[in-house]
């Protein structure tokens, strides 16, 4: 096996071995336009207190507008909603999407028929090379019994047979490790 120098080609390739979910992050603005961007690179940060991080490529379209919000949905895709992450990773206006929303409690855009979704609060900003990373505290989960979408090698793909109709049961809460001092 030879090494070589990584490049950014050769980072892509090898990140796209690895196969991920797929999510849409949306956010409502007061213009009545439908704003997101399809992620990838997402991922649950802490359960005290519940937060999950986004990273956003700042050459991204909706970079500059989801920067500056104060809140944000992450739409965790289900299969058979490949139209819907499609439709986010285009660089055209949106308008008319081939979906419908529902809102959640606190007026997120959630894309219905979603896996799940996590209404967040943006708690803290960060740069990341060619990219913002966003952390939200999660305010507000849902979860439904639908596979996931998942993308693997630059295509989306299936993941095995259909979860079934029930809702997911909650996990248990984790014990806590005892404090230890240093002595």
């Amino acid at each position: 096996m030879t090494s070589s120098s990584p490049t950014p080609d050769a980072f892509r390739q090898a990140w796209g071995n690895f196969p991920t979910g797929v999510s849409v992050v949306t956010f409502a603005r007061d213009d009545g336009k439908i704003h997101g961007i399809t992620a990838t690179a997402v991922c649950p940060v802490s359960l005290d207190p519940l937060l999950v991080l986004v990273c956003v490529a700042k050459q991204a379209r909706s970079h500059a507008l989801l920067a500056s919000q104060e809140r944000f949905v992450m739409n965790l895709l289900a299969e058979g909603q490949t139209q819907a992450s499609r439709f986010f990773a285009s660089s055209g206006p949106k308008e008319n999407p081939p979906f419908e929303f529902e809102r959640s409690a606190h007026g997120g855009l959630v894309i219905a028929g979603s896996a799940a979704y996590l209404d967040c609060r943006i708690v803290r900003r960060a740069m990341g090379g060619d990219h913002t990373i966003l952390i939200g505290e999660v305010e507000e989960v849902q979860t439904f019994a639908r596979s996931p979408l998942v993308y693997f090698a630059g295509r989306y793909i299936e993941v095995g047979p259909k979860i079934a109709a029930e809702p997911v049961p909650p996990l248990p809460s984790p014990k806590k490790a005892p404090v230890l001092k240093n002595s």
